[in-house]
C-alpha cells in the first residue's frame, strides 16, 4: 500500500532507502513528490484493490481550489492535552524544586544571605506563584494516579476518558479551597 501511494505521488525512492535518509531529506522528497503540474497537486488515492475505480471529491471544474496534501499536525483530544499539561507541570515542579534546593543550601553558606533571599519571597507575586505551584502539584499528582491506573489496571484504557473527567473535577474541588486559603493568607499578610 505504501509503495503504491508513493508511486501515485511520483516518489521514486524505495521504502528501504527512505529509512536510511535523514528526516529533512525525507521531507524534501515527500514535498517534491507532492508538487504537481500547473493545476497543483496531482496525487490520487488508491484502494486495496488497484483494479477497482476510485471515486472521491474532486474540485469543481473551473475552480481555483487545489487539493492539498493531508495535514500532519495532530489536532489532539483531551488525552493529548492532559499529556502536554502533565509534562508542563512536571517541568514546573522540577524548576521549583531546583530553586528550593539552591535557596535552602544558602543556610550552610550564610544565614544572613538565606534570610535575605527568603525576604524577597514575601511579595504578592510570589504568593500567586505559590498558588501556581499548588495548581501544578495537584494536577500532576492526580493525573499521575490516572496514568498508573491506565497502565496497571486491565480496564484502565477503556475508562481513560472517564478518569480524565474525574481528575478534572477532583482537581477543581482541590483548587477552590486552596485558592480560598491562600487568598486569606495573602490578604492578611499584605494588607
Amino acid at each position: 500500500m505504501a509503495t503504491r501511494y508513493m508511486i501515485a505521488i511520483g516518489l521514486s525512492v524505495p521504502p528501504a532507502d527512505l529509512v536510511k535518509l535523514s528526516s529533512i531529506a525525507r521531507l524534501e522528497l515527500f514535498h517534491d513528490g507532492f508538487e504537481g503540474g500547473e493545476d497543483g497537486l496531482t496525487t490520487k488515492a488508491t484502494t486495496a484493490n488497484p483494479a477497482a475505480p476510485t471515486k472521491g471529491p474532486e474540485p469543481a471544474p473551473g475552480s481555483s481550489r487545489k487539493r492539498r496534501p493531508p495535514r500532519t499536525l495532530y489536532r489532539g483530544d483531551p488525552g493529548m492535552w492532559s499529556w502536554v499539561l502533565h509534562r508542563i507541570t512536571g517541568a514546573t515542579i522540577f524548576f521549583f524544586l531546583f530553586v528550593h534546593v539552591l535557596d535552602t543550601a544558602l543556610v550552610r553558606v550564610s544565614p544572613q544571605a538565606y534570610n535575605s533571599v527568603i525576604g524577597t519571597y514575601k511579595t504578592p507575586v510570589v504568593g500567586l506563584m505559590e498558588f501556581g505551584l499548588v495548581v501544578a502539584v495537584s494536577y500532576h499528582a492526580l493525573n499521575g494516579i490516572r496514568i498508573i491506573l491506565i497502565d496497571f489496571w486491565s480496564q484502565g484504557p477503556r475508562h481513560q476518558r472517564l478518569m480524565l473527567g474525574v481528575v478534572g473535577i477532583v482537581w477543581l474541588l482541590i483548587l477552590v479551597p486552596a485558592a480560598v486559603v491562600l487568598g486569606i493568607h495573602m490578604w492578611e499578610h499584605f494588607r
